[in-house]
């Protein structure tokens, strides 16, 4: 069936945290891909002050989505 499952894989994973000043839930799910191609972010207190929330849509391949997980914040709080 190509790049779709004939029945939506329904498998939620979340998570949940927070700090002092915020909370915050997240939820994924598959649906109807082979694979889920998402990633995200959920950081509280990359500096002082500042929490970092994103999800990266893996429409464009897995790759890069994972890519900007694991760089993304690195990257926001590097000063040049």
């Amino acid at each position: 069936m190509g790049e779709y499952l004939s029945t939506p894989n329904k498998t939620k994973h979340s998570a949940e945290g927070g700090n002092t000043v915020v909370k915050y839930g997240a939820c994924s799910m598959q649906g109807w891909r082979k694979s889920n191609e998402d990633a995200h972010i959920h950081s509280c207190d990359i500096a002082p002050g500042i929490s970092l929330f994103s999800v990266f849509d893996g429409h464009g391949g897995v790759e890069v989505a994972k890519y900007c997980e694991r760089h993304f914040t690195q990257e926001l709080l590097n000063e040049e």
